[in-house]
């Protein structure tokens, strides 16, 4: 009798919870509270909700950019401890350098992985012209609409091949 293969989640959520307290010190914000929920590998999830129910918050989380919450999360089986290499993440505010190009924002992540110049030009050319912004290749930030920059985040992160996308 063979076992079979241990599945790991992407993703596994267990019992998060997490207050903002006011500025005053008059109250906490419970923004989240006990959370639990598992992502398999290939899996697509939504999370949906009305306007300050906690989505973002989760979101920061599993992306490891908040610390300080009660619970647990881990990230391809591993204890989440701090942004993981493998998360790529798409934030909600414009977060384009205003001092690069579409492409220069774009090759950002393989520049600092020391891909070559000319293998990062090409591969961001790709993934420009697979989400319909190749004519945007020299534009800053500035010349291009609130819609496109946030176009623009997507490729960014997903040229990196990050193995949980959120």
């Amino acid at each position: 009798m063979s076992q079979s293969p241990k599945t790991t989640s992407a993703v596994k959520v267990v019992g998060v919870s997490k207050k903002f307290s006011l500025d005053d010190g008059s109250a906490d914000i419970e923004a989240l509270s006990e959370v639990t929920l598992s992502v398999s590998q290939g899996e697509f999830l939504s999370i949906i909700g009305p306007s300050g129910c906690g989505k973002s918050t989760l979101v920061r989380i599993i992306a490891g950019l908040v610390s300080d919450f009660d619970g647990e999360v881990e990230l391809l089986g591993d204890r989440l401890s701090g942004p993981h290499p493998q998360v790529g993440m798409v934030f909600q505010e414009d977060s384009t350098f205003p001092w690069r190009t579409t492409i220069q924002n774009v090759e950002f992540g393989l520049e600092m992985r020391k891909v070559p110049p000319a293998e990062r030009r090409l591969t961001c050319a790709k993934i420009l012209e697979l989400v319909r912004l190749s004519g945007f290749d020299n534009r800053y930030p500035s010349e291009l609409s609130g819609g496109i920059k946030q176009r623009v985040a997507i490729p960014r992160s997903l040229i990196l091949k990050p193995q949980i996308p959120v």
